[in-house]
């Protein structure tokens, strides 16, 4: 019996205006994440200020699978903060602010929520960009050689490896971003662990091994504000 692939949703947001800052923080940690916690296959959700990187900040949404966001609960969720007034944060959402990015990847290797690594005080990602049958042989090369290497650097506490979903998933789900293709996230036990010359010299390998010339390596680094787990629903055994 086959089993449903873990994914995230993959946020990256825009600074909002200064005089708005703190008013939207407080509504994204105890309004926005909550209310897709009780939706299906949505398992919890991470906030990060960004330290490195144009945006201010990324999400992740920790999904059983990608079927979260074709949901019948989830679908009229969208509706509703659709039908918001337009001076609410919901409608500034739905309208898709200048810089909004929003990927659906499912996980390829490394922990799977809810290990206690995924909630590490700080997350570096590293987006690729492999060229055609690149990508297999990017992904078996980071399995085999690159993430032993980077787990003995003292502070690294956890790697996980995503690819862009193929999913088919009708507009109501969403904006979808198709860049990166492909990210690594690790996770580290503390801001200086992404300035760690073995760590530089690992991410500067890894970019190397892409089979494309990218312009400017894809990078952020952001420090964990907000960690929240969805209630368990009770399940009756089969």
């Amino acid at each position: 019996m086959s089993h449903p692939q873990p994914a995230v949703l993959f946020l990256r947001v825009p600074a909002v205006a200064p005089d708005r800052e703190a008013a939207y923080e407080k509504w994204y940690d105890e309004v926005h994440i909550p209310y897709r916690m009780d939706k299906p296959d949505f398992l919890g959700a991470e906030r990060y200020d960004v330290l490195v990187g144009r945006q201010r900040y990324f999400v992740f949404y920790e999904l059983s699978s990608v079927s979260a966001l074709t949901s019948a609960p989830y679908l009229a969720l969208r509706e509703w903060e659709a039908a918001q007034p337009a001076d609410t944060f919901e409608a500034v959402g739905r309208s898709r602010p200048v810089g909004l990015e929003r990927g659906v990847y499912e996980q390829v290797s490394g922990p799977q929520w809810p290990s206690v690594a995924i909630e590490a005080p700080f997350a570096y990602v590293a987006g690729h960009e492999p060229a055609g049958d690149d990508e297999l042989a990017l992904g078996a090369w980071y399995d085999d050689v690159h993430t032993p290497n980077v787990a003995r650097i003292p502070g690294v506490l956890a790697i996980r490896r995503f690819v862009l979903t193929r999913a088919q998933m009708g507009a109501q789900s969403g904006l979808r971003t198709d860049r990166p293709r492909c990210i690594a996230v690790y996770y580290l036990a503390s801001e200086s662990v992404a300035s760690d010359p073995a760590f530089l010299r690992e991410q500067e390998t890894a970019r190397g091994r892409e089979g494309t010339a990218a312009a400017a390596p894809y990078v952020l680094l952001g420090r964990l504000v907000r960690a929240l787990r969805a209630r368990p629903v009770a399940s009756s055994a089969t």
